[in-house]
């Protein structure tokens, strides 16, 4: 998927630790950034979750919402494995399987 005429690409992050716990909610919850200075309609969201670490993968569930209220859902109890550790990236263009 290319960019349209005069679009540009921009990159929006939450840098801080999001704590994960064996029972209960994560800390930071939700987790909130300000995406500000785009005008026109977004085409495209790439989401990276970097050093995901988790002693169960079932355990973790990740919704994105926009400001209108749209939401998707990245992630919900995927893995009956034990203990995590990877980046994951949720994208658009990614090869289905």
């Amino acid at each position: 998927m290319g960019m349209a005429s005069g679009a540009h690409a921009a990159t929006f992050s939450n840098t801080s630790a999001i704590t994960l716990p064996d029972s209960g909610q994560a800390s930071m919850l939700p987790s909130q950034f300000t995406v500000s200075g785009v005008t026109g309609t977004v085409t495209k969201v790439t989401v990276s979750i970097n050093d995901l670490t988790h002693t169960w993968a079932d355990d973790i569930d990740m919704l994105l919402v926009g400001p209108g209220g749209q939401t998707v859902m990245l992630m919900s109890d995927q893995g009956y494995v034990d203990a995590i550790s990877l980046n994951l990236t949720f994208d658009d263009d990614a090869a289905s399987e």
